[in-house]
């Protein structure tokens, strides 16, 4: 499987290099995307998660951006169907100073990475299982 970093089209090769199936997303790739068991394709988008059955229909979608959260890298579909996703996690001074930074040794863009596990819901909602 391949999805070019520019293109929203990912492809399924065979082994004698033969297009088996594509699927078209809304937007460019993040960095993965994973065949499901069930055939369908689990891919990370520049600011979402969507699911495609084999036949290219969009099953799930999930705006990161618009839910608060700031993905990054990698996602793993998990056995019981929910998925890990490893996320940007953004501190103001404020908050750093609070949680017993030194004052003096602060950056202007904090950041650290958070892991969450989303349970798909319906055609375009998640619950946050744990974070």
């Amino acid at each position: 499987m391949f999805s070019p970093e520019k293109d929203t089209t990912v492809y399924l090769i065979d082994g004698c290099g033969q297009i088996a199936n594509k699927w078209v997303f809304s937007e460019r790739p993040g960095a993965t995307c994973y065949l499901l068991p069930d055939g369908n394709l689990l891919r990370a988008g520049v600011d979402s998660l969507e699911i495609r059955d084999w036949n290219n229909q969009l099953v799930w979608s999930y705006a990161m951006n618009d839910n608060g959260f700031l993905q990054h890298h990698d996602i793993e579909p998990l056995p019981n169907g929910n998925i890990l996703c490893l996320l940007t996690d953004r501190y103001t001074d404020t908050k750093m100073i609070a949680e017993g930074r030194d004052p003096n040794h602060l950056s202007a863009n904090f950041k650290l990475d958070k892991l969450v596990e989303l349970q798909p819901v319906g055609s375009n909602d998640a619950n946050l299982i744990w974070e």
